[in-house]
C-alpha cells in the first residue's frame, strides 16, 4: 500500500518518535525519509509533507521549483520553524518580536483551525515551563493568508495558512515543532499530531 504522507527527518533519532508518525495509529500513513533523500524522491506520490524546524533550508531553497510543483495539484505542506531562506516567492524572513516581555508570548486565537481542535490558547502559553517556547515571533504572512494564532495581543501572527495561487495549501508554524511543544508524558502532543494528520487528510 502506498503511503499518503511524507515526514522528513532532519535530526538523529527523529524517525523513532513512536507517539507520532511511527505510532500504531499513523505508521501506515507515513513514509519517513532523511532530508537529503528529498533530492531523489518523487514528491508527487504524496498528498502532504511535514517539515520540522530542523530542516536544511538551503536544501529547500534548491528545491524551490519542485515545491511549487508539489503544491500545484492541491497538495499540502506543513512547515515548522523560522524561515531564513525563503523557499517560495511569497515567503519572507522570520521576524522575532522586539524586546518581548512574558505577556507578549501569550497565544491569541486569530482564526479557528483543525490543527488546534480541542485546545485552548492559554494551554499553549507555557511549554516546558517556559514562556516563548511555543514561538518568539512570526514568519511574514503572504497576501491573502489566514492568520490562525498570534502573539502580542494578535499583532504578531505565529501560525497562518496560505492557499497558493496554484491550488495547494501551506501551513506555517513560526516556532518549535507543534507536537514537541508539550511535555513527553503529555497526551496533548500526540493529539496535536493527530490533528495535523486529519488536516492533511481533509
Amino acid at each position: 500500500m502506498d503511503k499518503e504522507f511524507l515526514f522528513v527527518v532532519s535530526i538523529p533519532r527523529q524517525a523513532q518518535a513512536k507517539k507520532f508518525w511511527n505510532s500504531a495509529e499513523h505508521k501506515d500513513k507515513f513514509d519517513v525519509i532523511n532530508q537529503y533523500d528529498l533530492v531523489d524522491i518523487d514528491l508527487k506520490k504524496y498528498k502532504g509533507i511535514i517539515l520540522s524546524m530542523h530542516i536544511d533550508q538551503y536544501l529547500l531553497l534548491e528545491m524551490k521549483d519542485r515545491i511549487q510543483e508539489f503544491l500545484s495539484e492541491g497538495r499540502k505542506l506543513l512547515f515548522n520553524g523560522h524561515i531564513i531562506k525563503p523557499f517560495m516567492d511569497e515567503l519572507g524572513v522570520f521576524e522575532p518580536m522586539s524586546e518581548p516581555n512574558m505577556y507578549d508570548f501569550a497565544v491569541v486565537e486569530l482564526g479557528a483551525h483543525p490543527i488546534y481542535r480541542g485546545f485552548k490558547t492559554d494551554e499553549l502559553n507555557l511549554r516546558h515551563g517556559v514562556a516563548g517556547f511555543f514561538g518568539r515571533g512570526g514568519n511574514p504572512m503572504p497576501q491573502n493568508a489566514k492568520a490562525i494564532l498570534g502573539f502580542r495581543g494578535g499583532e504578531v501572527p505565529c501560525d497562518w495558512e496560505y492557499e497558493t495561487s496554484n491550488g495547494g495549501t501551506l501551513y506555517v508554524h513560526s516556532g518549535n515543532d507543534i507536537w514537541m511543544c508539550f511535555e513527553d508524558d503529555d497526551p496533548q502532543g500526540a493529539q496535536a499530531f493527530t490533528n495535523i494528520v486529519e488536516w492533511l487528510e481533509a
